[in-house]
């Protein structure tokens, strides 16, 4: 039995999702985000620039932002909302603070592909058909079940495990309380790379790219506004699962990635504090 399946968005259309992203400004990230890792109950969440170049598929292994929490991860509801461009299973839990965000929308403001590791899932959203690697080739995305994987021994199967493991190796610091088995997700948003930019303006003219290209130098500087939101700890204040935020940056050439900023209900009894390292 194959481990992988078609995991595609179920309303695919470029122009559509383009609508979607004009309609709503970029640069909220963290804050969208960080609604849902409080929506899958997790206390912990971290938000990760990655600058490293991995081997593998070009289009997925260029620097990156990773999310990390340790909530109870994906299920098939969560599975679902991912899939979906104009809906999302949110809506009908009324509990969700993300429920009328942009949620997982959001993430092709920086990236072509969303990948999502959770619960021994390996999942690819990749709407524009970027990704050619592995049998993966006008897909529209993927589902790889990872115990599966393992057991079928197959060269394409094989070929993702490794990925899985280039791409979602991390330091233990950045993975506190997430089990890829059992709990959490870590989420990894290749960025848009120039090349990437222009095969959109060359093969689609009319509709063109998702958005424009982001920059090291450009990511880096989210990255700092972001990490100046945690210093007063005021986001914490609207989080009743999530205690601790941290935003973290890991340079290429670097053997572990260094904490930007951090904020914790933790520090001081009684309310939140924040500090900037």
């Amino acid at each position: 039995m194959s481990s992988m399946e078609t995991f595609g968005l179920k309303a695919p259309l470029k122009a559509q999702l383009k609508r979607i992203l004009e309609s709503y400004p970029g640069g909220q990230l963290l804050s969208e985000a960080l609604q849902n890792a409080e929506d899958s109950g997790a206390s912990r969440f971290s938000l990760l620039l990655d600058l490293r170049q991995h081997s593998g598929d070009g289009v997925l292994a260029g620097p990156a932002f990773v999310l990390i929490d340790d909530g109870i991860g994906f299920s098939k509801t969560q599975w679902t909302s991912l899939q979906n461009l104009n809906q999302s299973e949110k809506r009908n839990s009324p509990r969700d603070i993300g429920r009328y965000g942009m949620g997982s929308r959001s993430y092709f403001h920086y990236s072509d592909v969303t990948l999502v590791l959770s619960r021994g899932d390996y999942v690819g959203v990749d709407p524009l058909h970027a990704v050619s690697s592995h049998g993966r080739e006008g897909s529209g995305g993927w589902k790889c079940d990872l115990a599966k994987a393992a057991a079928v021994q197959a060269a394409e199967e094989a070929a993702v495990l490794t990925e899985v493991e280039q791409l979602f190796t991390l330091s233990p610091e950045l993975l506190s309380g997430f089990n890829r088995a059992d709990q959490g997700a870590v989420i990894r948003l290749p960025l848009r790379r120039a090349v990437d930019y222009e095969r959109e303006v060359s093969e689609d003219p009319s509709d063109g790219p998702l958005g424009p290209e982001i920059t090291m130098d450009y990511a880096s500087k989210l990255l700092r506004t972001w990490a100046e939101s945690l210093a007063d700890g005021k986001i914490l204040l609207f989080l009743a699962s999530v205690l601790d935020i941290a935003i973290w940056k890991w340079t290429a050439g670097d053997a572990k990635p260094w904490l930007v900023a951090e904020a914790s209900k933790r520090y001081v009894e009684g309310g939140p504090c924040a500090r900037l390292p």
